[in-house]
């Protein structure tokens, strides 16, 4: 079970997720279609009982860490980000939403990846952080590349989009030593 601080930024803050950001705001993100078009949480309605099992589960593990996104101008949750540690091969896997879509565009996940990241970096042995999407997430993949990731692969038709129809899916990664030389973990 992971345990930290508070994780501050010029745009946005990471804490915790606790069952205290389960609320009715979040079960609708993630049941908007809009929102959740590239998230694997489209293919079942979701719930507040949901949310919070799920929570309480990343909070329990071993291997895993939920943050949520605040805006800090606002104080306000608009997303999360969860990261999934591979101890024996110090890799870790991470997803991120940002549910709230007034805040869409603004380059807040980028600097919520560069928080988490950091944090992973300096807090385990990772040397790898890997990221996957919908080549269709075109939004997303130009987040990746401002926050340091590179493409490693493509897969084609490895994910049912709409209707049944194909969708390739696009594999990025950071290495430690590349986000070092950035100088982000030194702030």
């Amino acid at each position: 079970m992971f345990t930290t601080d508070v994780l501050t930024g010029k745009k946005v803050t990471l804490k915790m997720c606790g069952t205290e950001y389960a609320t009715e705001e979040y079960v609708n993100w993630l049941n908007d279609p809009q929102v959740n078009r590239f998230l694997w949480v489209r293919y079942e309605r979701q719930t507040l009982e949901k949310i919070t099992d799920y929570i309480n589960e990343i909070r329990e593990s071993e291997d895993k860490i939920i943050f949520a996104m605040i805006e800090s101008s606002q104080n306000k949750h608009i997303g999360n980000i969860q990261l999934t540690f591979n101890k024996i091969h110090k890799y870790c896997n991470f997803g991120y939403f940002i549910g709230d879509k007034n805040f869409w565009g603004q380059e807040i996940a980028v600097e919520a990846i560069h928080l988490a990241i950091k944090w992973a970096f300096e807090t385990t042995d990772t040397v790898r952080i890997n990221g996957s999407l919908y080549s269709r997430n075109v939004f997303s993949l130009k987040t990746l590349l401002k926050a340091g990731f590179h493409k490693e692969a493509v897969l084609k038709d490895y994910l049912t989009w709409k209707d049944d129809a194909r969708d390739d899916m696009v594999l990025m990664y950071l290495f430690r030593e590349e986000f070092e030389k950035t100088g982000l973990l030194e702030h």
